[in-house]
């Protein structure tokens, strides 16, 4: 008897445990219920625990709800750190699924470095023979309180055996964060296109930013500050003026079963000595996963100089469609 009644407390005392350590619920889209201990989320995994099955993971978009009994650290989609705290996602007093980006994260690396490589084709023959060589790369180093950023585009149109179009930009930029959100700039812009005259463009400025989102399904930034530019045109007079700057960078995951990405750059530079005088230069598009490491671009790129050199448009703009590698 004595004997039956330790193994009735045995059982009862490994059944609450059970039920303490395996406390969370997950709620999927098609109304199955899980219970268990959440481990961890990040990008589009939920990695949750069971009794019964062991550590399991869970697409992010088949969970509609979520019961956290214990404190989780939580980090939203716009940065905001909720810090440890319990979650019911089912309430109007917690973030909906849909805002979360993080729960119990991993300690973010001192150094990340990721990056891509684009490269666009068009070859047409017949009534004309035309090349079209688009290449851009970018790549960027970050330490916990330093970026460093390098950009690389280039276009060469050969038409008939004539070059018709060539230009090139290269730009690197190195941002010190004097927080989690403030940051200190420095850029380099040098800019070369043949046919608008201009052998050279050099641009230095300096400045703050801002980085007002930063994680893997959203990133904006903006930053300001004066700066001075060096023209060297092949044919009208050389130019060199002091100016203010402004730049913004933005990209979003729109869905995260395509992993779908929209982007947004530009930048403006205004000359102190002539309010006339003013370059805009942007670029909009999407990127698609193809594969492993592997994306297409559509990208449309619009630029404005109100006061080009003699016989150059004041406006330039381009469709492009490419191929590349990220990492």
């Amino acid at each position: 008897m004595k004997n039956s009644f330790l193994c009735l407390m045995a059982f009862n005392l490994y059944f609450i445990f059970l039920s303490s350590t395996y406390a969370d619920e997950v709620i999927l889209h098609n109304g199955d219920k899980i219970s268990g201990k959440v481990i961890s989320k990040a990008d589009d995994e939920l990695v949750f625990k069971t009794s019964y099955a062991g550590t399991i993971k869970i697409l992010w978009t088949k969970v509609k709800e979520l019961s956290i009994d214990e404190p989780a650290h939580v980090i939203l989609i716009d940065g905001t750190d909720i810090g440890n705290t319990t979650l019911t996602t089912s309430t109007t007093t917690s973030p909906e699924i849909q805002q979360i980006s993080d729960i119990n994260p991993t300690v973010k690396p001192d150094f990340i470095n990721k990056g891509q490589v684009n490269f666009g084709l068009e070859i047409d023959r017949g009534n004309s023979d035309v090349d079209d060589y688009h290449l851009d790369s970018e790549t960027e180093f970050r330490w916990i309180n330093d970026r460093l950023v390098f950009e690389l585009s280039g276009d060469l149109e050969d038409s008939d055996g004539r070059t018709t179009k060539q230009d090139a930009e290269f730009l690197t930029d190195y941002d010190h964060f004097l927080n989690e959100k403030l940051f200190t700039s420095a850029s380099l812009l040098l800019e070369h296109e043949k046919f608008a005259d201009l052998n050279l463009r050099t641009t230095l400025t300096g400045g703050l930013g801002y980085q007002i989102f930063e994680n893997k399904h959203m990133n904006l930034f903006i930053e300001g500050g004066p700066g001075y530019v060096w023209e060297d045109f092949d044919e009208s007079q050389d130019t060199d003026f002091p100016i203010a700057f402004w730049a913004l960078q933005f990209d979003k995951i729109l869905f995260d079963d395509w992993m779908l990405q929209a982007f947004h750059d530009h930048r403006y530079s205004q000359s102190f000595e002539e309010t006339s005088d003013f370059i805009f230069t942007s670029s909009t598009g999407l990127r698609i996963p193809l594969a492993k490491n592997l994306q297409a671009t559509i990208q449309y790129n619009f630029d404005w100089d109100n006061t080009p050199s003699d016989n150059a448009d004041e406006d330039d703009h381009e469709t492009l469609i490419t191929a590349g590698y990220t990492w």
